[in-house]
């Protein structure tokens, strides 16, 4: 190894040596001294300081996508138990379709009741919704006709079409607020019916 090239430290130490000098007096010297180190761990600290940001940054970056694929798992989830919830009130309406108010409350408190963001589960045999619940905070849905509405007659018809839930939201609701709606439908003979917890 060279000592005399200009990064070492026999090279630096003469360099030092002639700075201190020319200060000429020993207050000088300590001043510049002083001022050297300063300006070297200064420069050391800036050095780190970006370090540290710029691995800062890359673990909020690292947590902000973590916390986003967790959201977005959860979403996912509770999207599919709101189809399976659809799913298994759609199969109970199938194999008894002559239900009352009552019953379709009962059950619906039965399904949904595990759920408390649900609005309402409301059913629509001949699409017209009959059925809904809770009754008194819903009671502005019964009688809602799905074929006086374009965007809500294509969300049915695309349910009908896959024999699946469809989702659709967040839409402005009839008994006021917004919300998801999921779509499926009731085949019960060659009527169609329509069960939705929104």
């Amino acid at each position: 190894m060279n000592n005399r090239g200009r990064g070492s430290p026999m090279f630096l130490q003469k360099k030092m040596g002639k700075m201190i000098r020319a200060c000429g007096s020993e207050v000088g010297q300590y001043v510049l001294v002083a001022a050297l180190i300063g300006s070297v761990a200064t420069i050391a600290s800036i050095v780190l300081l970006q370090s540290d940001l710029r691995n800062g940054l890359a673990e909020q970056r690292l947590e902000a996508v973590e916390q986003a694929e967790a959201i977005s798992t959860h979403v996912e989830a509770t999207l599919e138990a709101y189809g399976v919830l659809v799913e298994s009130f759609a199969t109970i309406i199938a194999n008894d379709p002559d239900l009352t108010q009552e019953d379709f409350s009962e059950i619906a408190e039965t399904i949904g009741g595990g759920y408390p963001e649900i609005i309402n589960i409301a059913a629509a045999p001949e699409l017209v919704v009959q059925y809904v619940h809770p009754l008194e905070p819903n009671r502005d849905v019964i009688g809602l006709d799905y074929l006086n509405n374009v965007v809500t007659w294509a969300a049915i018809h695309r349910a009908v079409q896959q024999r699946a839930p469809m989702y659709e939201g967040p839409n402005s609701l009839i008994q006021g607020g917004d919300g998801i709606i999921v779509r499926a439908p009731v085949f019960v003979l060659s009527l169609i019916h329509i069960s939705e917890p929104t």
